[in-house]
C-alpha cells in the first residue's frame, strides 16, 4: 500500500479512537490500546509504519456500556457496527466505523455488511484462573459459533466444499445475528464479581497468552500514540511480553504486513481499486 493511502487510513482511524475517548471520558468508562497499537505506543509512539489496523479494549461491563451510549451519543459520521446494529455481523467482538467510507479485505468480497474504515473494540471479559475445563469449553463453543457464521457470512470457506454445505444446511433456520448473540452470552458466562482474571475471546493470539490478571490493565496509565495521549493497560510491560515475546524487535520485512484491502473509499473521495493503492 502506497504511504500517502496508509497515512490517511491511520488518520481516519484516529478520529474514531478521539470519538470513543471522548465518549469513555464523558461517562467514565474505561478503554485500552491493545495489540500492535500498544507495541506502536511504546516502540514508535504512534502507530508501527506499516501497520494498518487500531485495536482497544474494554472490561465487559464497560464495553456492554459504551456500545448502548455510543449508538445514541456517538457522531453521526461514525456508526457502531456489531451484532444489535447490524444483523449479518459475524465478529465477537465490536467495530466502530466511519460512513461513507471503505476499507475491503479480500476475504469481505462478497459479505453484504458495512464495509467501513474501522477501529476494533474487544470486550474482556471475566476468567477465575489463567487456564480451567469452563474456561477451555467458553472459547470451544466461541470458535465454533466464530467458524458458522463466518461461513454464513461469506467471509470464510472449508477447504472441503461438503462441510459447507453440511453447515449451512443444518444452520440455515438460525440466523447470523442469533448465533452471534448466543456467542456474546457463551463469552459472558462468569458473572463473578470476584474474578481477578479477565480474556480478550475475541483475539487471535489463543486462551493461554490472552487470560491475565485484571492488574495487569488496571489501574491504567497513559501513553502517547501519534502526538496525543491515550489510555493503556497499567502494567504494559507484562502484557506485551506475555502476547508477542520481544515486542521492541522489528520483526523481518516479509512480515510487516497489512489487511491488503481490495478497495478504499474516503469519505467524499473516488473509491481505490487495489492496483492503484
Amino acid at each position: 500500500m502506497k504511504q500517502e493511502v496508509l497515512k490517511k487510513v491511520q488518520q481516519y482511524q484516529i478520529e474514531i479512537l478521539d470519538e470513543v475517548a471522548k465518549i469513555c471520558a464523558k461517562h467514565k468508562l474505561q478503554y485500552f490500546l491493545m495489540g500492535g497499537n500498544l507495541i506502536g505506543a511504546i516502540r514508535h509512539k504512534g502507530f508501527i509504519p506499516w501497520d494498518d489496523d487500531l485495536d482497544i479494549a474494554m472490561m465487559r461491563e464497560d464495553y456492554d456500556k459504551f456500545l448502548e451510549i455510543a449508538s445514541k451519543e456517538m457522531d453521526d459520521k461514525f456508526l457502531v457496527d456489531d451484532a444489535e446494529n447490524n444483523e449479518k455481523y459475524y465478529l465477537p467482538f465490536a467495530k466502530v466505523r466511519i460512513k461513507d467510507s471503505i476499507y475491503e479485505e479480500p476475504e469481505q468480497k462478497d459479505y453484504e455488511g458495512p464495509k467501513g474504515i474501522w477501529i476494533d473494540i474487544f470486550p474482556l471479559d471475566n476468567a477465575s484462573k489463567e487456564d480451567s475445563p469452563f474456561i477451555r469449553l467458553q472459547t470451544y463453543l466461541k470458535e465454533s459459533i466464530h467458524f458458522v457464521n463466518a461461513i454464513k457470512a461469506n467471509v470464510t470457506s472449508p477447504k472441503n466444499p461438503i462441510l459447507k454445505k453440511i453447515i449451512r444446511c443444518i444452520f440455515q433456520p438460525i440466523s447470523i445475528q442469533k448465533l452471534a448473540r448466543l456467542q456474546q452470552k457463551i463469552m459472558k458466562w462468569n458473572t463473578s464479581k470476584e474474578a481477578n482474571y479477565c480474556i480478550s475471546f475475541g483475539a487471535k493470539y489463543g486462551m493461554r497468552k490472552q487470560t491475565m490478571l485484571k492488574s495487569v490493565f488496571l489501574p491504567a496509565t497513559q501513553l502517547e500514540y501519534e502526538g496525543k495521549m491515550y489510555e493503556a493497560p497499567g502494567d504494559y510491560e507484562f502484557y506485551l511480553k506475555r502476547v508477542y515475546g520481544d515486542y521492541m524487535t522489528l520483526p523481518p520485512e516479509d512480515k510487516r504486513i497489512t489487511h491488503n484491502p481490495r478497495r478504499i473509499k474516503f469519505p467524499g473521495e473516488e473509491e481505490l481499486k487495489s492496483e492503484e493503492m
